[in-house]
């Protein structure tokens, strides 16, 4: 089985010219093995990169990041902060190299926060793609079953709630009659329904005729691709369920993806890399402040690790 992310996002990107597709993607950063996965679906095809330690400070070179050996981790904390912030669609830019988002070899996530960074995700052979969704379809099993625990987990705890609210109520009346009780029914009419014991083949009819509107307006402009996506989404926007009942991946590079000296067909713009001028301030005292235990700071600015600058010819 071939070891994918455990949690999985959507965005979408222009193709064919002002055409907007959906794309699924997911990613994992390991400090432990220091090294990362990237995965990219329009749920037809697969793009991924996956690196280890020493193709990572190969790659950094290219951005002139020198001296990774020793905060590699560090710089992967910082891709998982920026993946994982509110402003990642800020952060995360992805774009491709052909107007057909079927016939690119390589979609580029550029990534912009404290460095900059460009990742390549390679198109891959029908073989891992076939691996891929096989893995995403045990996913979705797992998941399934997880989902499946927590209601029969759900409809235990509400029985046994049930079975209190009884007890008390049956007591109360018992003392103080049957008054107060009625006025509460009338008082909460909308909340009558919950209030009595649960039924629950009475709670899979509503269940289901409440649902079955959500989608409707979709369905009947004929929009099966946008229902769809719609569901996608709400599947995965449940992150802690996900990585709860998946494994983390054992990232090991790919035979399949493409190595850096077999990009020679794929026409790739020269990256830039903008550093902005670095001002030398004489030494002071630290201040207080600096060593408050509620300040956090980037994982990138306390390695040390910073983009290069040029160097004072002597």
């Amino acid at each position: 089985m071939l070891e994918i992310p455990r949690t999985w996002f959507s965005t979408s990107l222009s193709s064919q010219g002002t055409e907007k597709v959906k794309l699924l993607y997911g990613y994992e950063f390991s400090g432990e093995s220091k090294s990362y996965l990237i995965c990219t679906t329009d749920l037809n095809d697969v793009w991924i990169e996956r690196l280890n330690k020493s193709q990572i400070i190969k790659k950094a070179k290219r951005f002139g990041i020198e001296d990774l050996s020793d905060k590699v981790e560090d710089l992967l904390a910082v891709f998982s902060e920026g993946f994982g912030s509110r402003s990642k669609n800020k952060t995360l830019k992805f774009e491709i190299n052909d107007q057909s988002l079927g016939a690119t070899d390589v979609i580029n996530i550029i990534f912009a926060q404290d460095i900059q960074w460009r990742f390549e995700l390679q198109k891959q052979s029908h073989q891992i793609a076939t691996e891929f969704f096989a893995s995403m379809n045990i996913q979705q099993f797992r998941n399934h079953a997880f989902l499946d625990y927590k209601i029969q987990q759900l409809e235990r705890a509400i029985k046994d709630k049930d079975h209190y609210i009884l007890y008390l109520e049956q007591n109360y009346k018992a003392v103080n009659g049957n008054e107060i009780i009625r006025k509460f029914h009338r008082m909460n009419e909308n909340q009558v329904t919950f209030a009595k014991p649960f039924d629950m083949e009475e709670w899979h009819k509503k269940v289901g005729l409440s649902y079955k509107p959500r989608y409707s307006s979709d369905e009947s402009d004929g929009s099966e691709k946008t229902t769809m996506w719609r569901q996608i989404e709400e599947s995965v926007s449940n992150q802690d369920t996900w990585r709860l009942t998946q494994p983390p991946p054992a990232i090991q590079p790919l035979e399949d993806t493409k190595n850096e000296a077999d990009h020679s067909h794929v026409k790739l713009e020269p990256y830039k890399l903008h550093v902005p001028p670095v001002k030398e301030e004489p030494d002071r005292d630290a201040k207080d402040d600096d060593y408050s235990p509620t300040k956090k700071k980037s994982p990138i600015k306390k390695s040390g690790l910073t983009s290069p600058r040029k160097r004072r010819r002597i």
